[in-house]
């Protein structure tokens, strides 16, 4: 569990790096940090 949680942060973290940089954000890598933080949380 602490792995999917690590991870979960990680792309979390990732994703707001993007939102503060306004890089474009994938529709796929959007799903993906939705995915890992439901199964997470």
């Amino acid at each position: 569990m602490i792995r999917n949680d690590t991870e979960a942060l990680y792309y979390f973290l990732l994703y707001c790096r993007k939102v503060n940089l306004r890089e474009r954000i994938s529709e796929e890598f959007a799903d993906y940090v939705a995915y890992i933080l439901s199964v997470c949380y």
